[in-house]
């Protein structure tokens, strides 16, 4: 069974579980019940008859797995290993449980000075990370292969101007790498901890381990997994050995290319972009760096998902109010309005139902936005030419010198604004490029109108 913390305590009070048992030694009993031995599925053995075991111990001792494993052919043993660990983790943890309740007995006087300490949230994670950062939870660590595996399924995390990991990623990723029953393992793996954190003297850590191993075992909320300070740790520790190695691979792609880092560390965010730009000037660059991306997959694969990251914030950013100096000019798009004109006129049931109700229905939308979408592709062709472009980059880089520093967001968009403005894609086939003369053709049909929906 799962004892959540709003389910009705199992004393029979009528209580709910955390305002009664939960940090008592009831509770210690709960959460050993909440840990259940693993489903053993044995049936590909392909024998009716057990083995007979040279010592034949108890069935919840763990020298009576190791033997009964031994005895398995070696193919059985390869595809029956992960049951196996789960049950002799499983039996283990049987072992120890008169340890275990005796440490969460210990514990229950040191309970309020923990309740005060969680109370400051800085102060408590700062501690849990010193905690989980300790020799016996190395094991328990995600990897930089673990992360890279989930990211190829989840989605790369989108990362803001200041390197600012999106939570909501971080759960998905440790959803997809730590499933129901994982969970399970990794909360008994923390109780066992318990009875040594105790004989330490180290209380307040041993209900840091004791909270996060509750936590594990606690219900979903709404469909999302409870994250902890154990959890997050892990991936944090994980999130760092990735990135490295992410920095190591761009070193490499960087000196391949003739680029010395050290310069590229002095230049900062601004000056890099004007260095990429000279280096992709240089003759053949742009085929080294496709065939060096193509030998690193998953540098590859990251490189993509920021582009896309940039790519939507950037069209995000067209849409602030404070970035709106960032359009084409009235002046501009006036040369324009007459093709705009024309092209709606072509389909006049597009334009009769925009005149009716001032909101077509969604597959009339979709028809005014693409003959919209194809003429402005045609106007970021012809307006957009070299002193137009570095223009736009100018005035881009004066919009996010003035944002406030914690403006991630703002940052993040500019920065894609500015890869659209400073690519090789020519602007005629350059979705933002487009996107801003959509922007620009919709503000100005507004400033005519003085009601967007009339556009």
């Amino acid at each position: 069974m799962k004892l959540g913390r709003n389910d009705p305590c199992l004393c029979g009070s009528g209580k709910k579980y955390k305002r009664c048992c939960l940090g008592t030694a009831d509770g210690g009993a709960a959460l050993s019940d909440a840990i259940v031995a693993p489903k053993a599925d044995l049936s590909n053995a392909g024998s009716t008859t057990p083995p007979v075991l040279s010592k034949p111990p108890g069935v919840m001792s763990p020298d009576y797995w190791d033997q009964l494993e031994e005895q398995l052919p070696r193919k059985l043993r390869k595809e029956n290993a992960d049951i196996f660990k789960q049950i002799r983790a499983f039996t283990e943890f049987e072992a120890q449980k008169p340890e275990i309740e005796a440490a969460h007995e210990a514990l229950e006087k040191y309970r309020k000075k923990f309740e005060r300490l969680t109370r400051n949230t800085g102060k408590f994670l700062k501690r849990a990370e010193k905690v989980f950062a300790e020799a016996p939870f190395e094991a328990m660590r995600f990897s930089a292969s673990d992360l890279q595996r989930a990211f190829e399924s989840v989605g790369y995390p989108p990362f803001g101007a200041a390197g600012d990991l999106h939570f909501e990623n971080m759960q998905k990723t440790i959803a997809f790498l730590v499933d129901d029953e994982q969970r399970k393992i990794r909360a008994q793996e923390l109780m066992q901890l318990l009875p040594e954190y105790v004989a330490a003297g180290r209380h307040l850590d041993a209900l840091i381990v004791e909270h996060s191993a509750m936590l594990m075992v606690e219900p979903s909320e709404e469909g999302i997994e409870i994250t902890g300070p154990f959890l997050m740790c892990m991936f944090m520790h994980g999130m760092g050995e990735w990135e490295d190695q992410r920095d190591r691979e761009q070193l490499k792609m960087f000196r391949k290319l003739g680029v010395d880092p050290e310069d590229i560390r002095r230049r900062g965010i601004e000056g890099v972009e004007s260095l990429v730009q000279e280096m992709m000037t240089k003759k053949g660059a742009s085929e080294e760096l496709e065939q060096f991306l193509n030998a690193h997959p998953d540098l590859k694969a990251l490189s993509e998902a920021q582009c896309r990251a940039s790519e939507d914030a950037a069209i995000k950013l067209l849409q602030r109010e404070d970035a709106r100096h960032l359009l084409l000019t009235p002046e501009e798009m006036e040369p324009w309005l007459p093709a705009f004109e024309q092209r709606i006129g072509e389909h006049p049931e597009v334009l009769d139902s925009v005149n009716e109700s001032g909101k077509p229905d969604e597959e009339l939308q979709q028809r005014l936005f693409d003959i919209i979408y194809a003429t402005c592709g045609e106007m970021a062709g012809e307006i957009f030419t070299k002193p137009r472009l570095d223009r736009l980059v100018d005035e881009v880089h004066a919009y996010r010198r003035k944002l406030r520093g914690k403006d991630s967001e703002g940052k993040t968009g500019a920065q894609g604004l500015l890869m659209a403005a400073q690519s090789s894609e020519p602007p005629s086939e350059n979705h933002v490029l487009t996107l801003l003369c959509v922007h620009s053709f919709l503000k100005v049909i507004h400033d005519m109108h003085g009601d967007e929906n009339d556009a």
